[in-house]
């Protein structure tokens, strides 16, 4: 990361911690405190601060069958459609073109989903940053790399609030939640065993641990929370220009999709060329020749293109996979300054 690059528009913010450790309490201040309208300086920024509750978001049908094992395959399909949904939540965010001061951000379930069944919305005010909260217990490095690809992929900001909490502590505090919301010991106890704090890996640079249960308000706790924040949105995830952390075989079918995409492109922009082209009276061998030319660069653009010679956007990979309703127009913008006229 580099503080070098332009500071980033969005942030996110992943919540570590124990079911009971104090995560929701945190969220809700956040939205509370750097919500409110004040001269922006380190520990008192002024944000859009987005509110993702793994436990409002996933069905109870599920979250209750899934209770006892916290990393069966079903439990892992409804975080990926969490997460899919924190991607599309970006997009819309960067598309954001309106004059008012306030935009009414909205999330609709798509029909695919199984287990994100609920439509949602926010209000964003324009002028400010927006933080979003992904209020889970990410026990797991590998859970929350996964949303440090999502912010390289955007080139946007990431931090991590570890709440440091004893089981005993999490068990107390999860015994006075209402009966219904309750985690049962034994899970708790199982991502106690396995919880992986974010320590040593250089992607978990922007890292701050609390600890559970203290105030948040505190002076202390709102200077660094505000200093990490802001250390984050300075230094937005660089894109990379490999996928080398994907398995072979995930990184084969995602360029084979957008290869495949990227084809029906260039094949669409070359019979463009050729209809103005047709339109303007060229002569029938002139046509022919500028076919020849067309179409071979197209096929050496694509030769390119599997080489990485050429290297399609990261995040233009990102919104053909994810069936983005401006994929097409992007890659389209893409693919035309490549094709020489």
């Amino acid at each position: 990361m580099s503080g070098t690059q332009p500071a980033a528009d969005i942030c996110l913010a992943l919540l570590v911690g124990l079911p009971g450790s104090g995560k929701t309490t945190l969220a809700k201040f956040l939205k509370q405190y750097f919500s409110i309208e004040r001269e922006a300086t380190e520990d008192t920024l002024s944000l859009n601060v987005i509110h993702i509750c793994y436990d409002n978001l996933i069905t109870a049908d599920l979250a209750h069958r899934c209770s006892t094992d916290p990393d069966s395959g079903n439990w892992r399909d409804a975080r990926q459609e969490v997460l899919t949904m924190v991607e599309k939540m970006m997009y819309l965010l960067k598309d954001i073109h309106t004059k008012q001061e306030i935009h009414k951000l909205v999330l609709k379930c798509g029909t695919e989903n199984k287990y994100v069944t609920k439509d949602y919305e926010w209000d964003i005010v324009i002028k400010k940053r927006t933080v979003i909260v992904i209020d889970d217990n990410m026990y797991y490095s590998s859970m929350r790399y996964s949303y440090f690809q999502l912010a390289r992929r955007h080139n946007i900001g990431f931090f991590q609030l570890y709440i440091e909490c004893t089981v005993a502590s999490a068990m107390a505090f999860n015994r006075k939640r209402p009966q219904a919301e309750q985690v049962p010991e034994e899970v708790i106890q199982k991502m106690a065993d396995r919880m992986e704090p974010p320590e040593g890996k250089p992607w978990e640079q922007y890292s701050l641990l609390l600890i559970a249960h203290e105030p948040y308000s505190s002076e202390e706790t709102v200077q660094k929370i505000g200093s990490i924040i802001s250390k984050a949105l300075l230094n937005p995830v660089e894109p990379v220009d490999d996928w080398s952390d994907l398995g072979e075989a995930s990184r084969q079918a995602c360029m084979a999709s957008v290869l495949h995409q990227c084809d029906l492109g260039l094949r669409h922009l070359v019979n463009e060329r050729m209809k103005k082209l047709q339109k303007s009276s060229f002569d029938p061998d002139d046509m022919r020749a500028q076919s020849r030319i067309l179409n071979s660069a197209r096929i050496e653009l694509l030769e390119a293109m599997k080489t990485r010679e050429i290297i399609v956007p990261e995040e233009l990979c990102a919104a053909v996979q994810l069936c983005h309703p401006l994929a097409a127009v992007r890659l389209r913008n893409f693919l035309a300054t490549l094709l020489p006229h």
